[in-house]
């Protein structure tokens, strides 16, 4: 079992370790303390119970949302034994459980194009929600999914917020990526960003250039330590890559189906130069406008064939296009005068 009596000098990546080799932990819940949010975040999305050691000290006849109801309500839907009904919230929690609620562990189930949106709420000044507004418009008319839990989460919680917390946490599962609009005087988004670094999310932050870090804030020193960064520019730029290289790689191995000189179809790593009607036993430039014509009827594309060269074309016995290649054609129909006064 985890014990949690401060969280001074707390070093989250060994606590994430144990944390996810766990299933209870006692803690000292300190509410404004951003460390203990820190840490409640990624307990929450490890599906851990807790108890509550300082119960006692807590004012737990709050019956909205806080960091002091929502824990308190946590630890009661993970205890395995029945508990004293002393207040009106005890008999929301017991429905609750009879209903079928628990504290579970939260899976990643990502979702492509997906953003969780991490930002100030209740002490947003009104620059940064207009700031905040306008990116999550930008984002969705630009195809991107976004959850920004004041926008998209239900904040009717009858649970002192353990809800909301799960609705968020799931959120944060199914993102690719979390993004931050990070103050540093905001206590509230600290308990999602737990859920994020134990959920091993990539994050972003938005506001980077208004930001100094500060060597002696424990919030400050993990975002900017964040193991599971990530780059979309560079994510973007390999995939990119990685589809030249793979059209470069068709283009190479891509074969052109050509007439030879007998008539006969045979495979080129080159195209042709010429295109052809098998039919009518005729070539043209492949520009040819009466050729496009036809193609686009689809009364053409059966007969379509193509040649590496003219000589090839007319050693074949096809004969040059009047539309397209006008004197090769009058040049053709001479010579085919003179072929037949020979005869006579």
């Amino acid at each position: 079992m985890l014990k949690y009596l401060n969280y001074d000098n707390l070093d989250v990546t060994s606590e994430l370790k144990k944390i996810e080799n766990s299933k209870y932990a006692e803690i000292i819940l300190l509410p404004t303390n951003k460390m203990c949010l820190f840490t409640l975040g990624m307990l929450f999305a490890n599906g851990i119970k807790i108890r509550i050691l300082n119960e006692k000290d807590l004012n737990l006849e709050i019956t909205t949302k806080s960091f002091t109801m929502m824990p308190y309500v946590w630890s009661k839907l993970g205890c395995d034994q029945q508990f004293p009904i002393k207040r009106e919230m005890d008999e929301r929690i017991l429905k609750a459980k009879e209903n079928g609620l628990s504290v579970e562990k939260i899976i990643n189930k990502q979702v492509n194009n997906k953003f969780f949106l991490i930002c100030p709420v209740r002490n947003a000044t009104e620059e940064q929600r207009k700031w905040i507004e306008n990116f999550v418009i930008e984002k969705q008319n630009q195809g991107y999914i976004v959850h920004a839990p004041h926008l998209h989460t239900n904040q009717n919680d009858l649970l002192g917020g353990f809800n909301i917390c799960k609705e968020n946490s799931m959120a944060v599962a199914s993102s690719e990526e979390v993004d931050i609009y990070y103050d540093q005087t905001s206590t509230g988004s600290i308990f999602d960003l737990g859920v994020a670094y134990a959920l091993h999310k990539p994050i972003r932050l938005l506001n980077k250039e208004e930001i100094t870090f500060r060597n002696d804030d424990p919030i400050d020193m993990i975002i900017a330590s964040w193991p599971y960064k990530h780059n979309r520019t560079q994510k973007r730029e390999k995939d990119l890559q990685e589809l030249r290289d793979l059209k470069k790689s068709l283009n190479e191995t891509k074969k052109y189906k050509l007439i030879d000189a007998s008539g006969q179809e045979y495979l080129s790593d080159t195209k042709g130069t010429l295109g052809g009607h098998r039919k009518l036993k005729i070539y043209g430039k492949l520009d040819c406008k009466s050729a496009a014509k036809w193609i686009a009827k689809g009364k053409y594309v059966e007969y379509r064939v193509f040649f590496k060269d003219e000589a090839t074309a007319i050693a074949a016995g096809y004969r040059p296009c009047a539309i397209c290649m006008p004197e090769e054609y009058q040049k053709w129909k001479s010579n085919q005068k003179v072929k037949k006064r020979e005869k006579r």
